[in-house]
């Protein structure tokens, strides 16, 4: 989680398994009211938007997956 005013790492979190780290980013930018901005061929994921004071970063290491495959809408 990074702040946007001046891009300091307020919180950093690194998660095993795919469907771990996704869902706790989903959750936390839910808690939040924070846009979701996916991009999975990639393998980043973005929460925040305009106005909000922090923005929330999900990369998705592929050496860490836990065989989840990812199915777009």
């Amino acid at each position: 989680m990074t702040r946007m005013t001046s891009g300091e790492v307020v919180y950093d979190k690194q998660i095993s398994g795919y469907t771990k780290a996704y869902t706790l980013f989903n959750e936390m930018c839910d808690e939040r009211s924070y846009e979701v901005r996916e991009n999975p061929m990639e393998g980043t994921y973005y929460g925040g938007g305009h106005g909000h004071d922090f923005m929330i970063e999900l990369s998705v290491d592929d050496e860490d997956s836990d065989d989840t495959q990812y199915q777009p809408f």
